[in-house]
């Protein structure tokens, strides 16, 4: 499963509270080093991680096969005038 999210602060927090509710997430985002990034790849690709919660860092050119599905998420936060 691939979630994506709008912030990099959504990424990383989602991820963690998946990883607290016993799901194997990894974040992928651009505030990332370029070998954080390709290990969160190389994790999630190789089964070692099932989900992968990215930013739009993460939705152009990824070849992934057999992804059983996609979410394109808005986490939304309360109104604060």
């Amino acid at each position: 499963m691939i979630i994506f999210t709008r912030t990099v602060n959504d990424a990383q927090r989602l991820s963690i509270v998946l990883r607290r509710l016993g799901f194997p997430a990894i974040p992928l985002h651009g505030q990332m080093t370029q070998s954080l990034r390709l290990a969160s790849l190389n994790k999630f690709k190789s089964g070692g991680r099932s989900v992968l919660v990215a930013t739009d860092v993460a939705s152009r050119g990824l070849d992934i096969p057999l992804v059983d599905l996609v979410v394109v998420g808005i986490i939304d936060r309360p109104f604060t005038a």
